[in-house]
């Protein structure tokens, strides 16, 4: 058998290529990938509108939100700018919401934020600075982030407490009399 004649082409007769048994047989193959293409579809349809419904799982109460200040706090402040004498801050934490402004004593050029006392692995903290379009984090318990404050005010969300330090050289007290 010649190798033209196993797709039906005869050579004979140059307008007609395909004997009929030929022309029959890739009809009905066309027709078989066809049907196949369909019913791989209507399967993968079944399998995707059958599969169990399953809810997006239950928001945390009091989880990061980035945007909101807790309300009756908008206004409040914790001014320790002019507290000459403090290497330590300890603060609690508000979850959902910023809390009040927060302002470091000026004789601290540098600090550091950590969780204050014994915190498990739920404490974090983010922090918004005034002027900033956004707030920082979260960051986690191990994380320490480089963050600049230098006498600006910000504001805390988080769960536990924090505890801000400096190793800057704080002038003691004035003798009282």
């Amino acid at each position: 058998m010649h190798p033209t004649q196993i797709f039906g082409y005869t050579g004979e007769n140059p307008s007609k290529r395909m004997t009929p048994q030929a022309e029959a047989v890739w009809k009905r193959t066309l027709v078989v990938i066809g049907i196949f293409c369909l019913l791989s579809l209507f399967l993968d349809f079944v399998r995707f509108a059958l599969r169990p419904y399953r809810p997006p799982p239950p928001r945390q109460a009091g989880a990061y939100n980035s945007f909101r200040i807790c309300a009756p706090e908008s206004k409040a402040l914790e001014d320790h700018r002019n507290d000459a004498t403090r290497n330590t801050l300890s603060l609690p934490l508000e979850e959902g919401c910023f809390g009040p402004l927060i302002g470091i004593p000026n004789a601290w050029h540098n600090f550091v934020f950590q969780p204050d006392g014994d915190q498990d692995s739920s404490w974090w903290f983010a922090i918004w600075i005034v002027g900033e379009s956004r707030a920082r984090g979260p960051f986690g318990p191990n994380t320490s982030p480089n963050i600049d404050i230098h006498r600006q005010f910000f504001r805390l969300q988080g769960h536990g407490r924090i505890l801000l330090y400096s190793n800057d050289v704080v002038p003691s007290a004035p003798p009282t009399s």
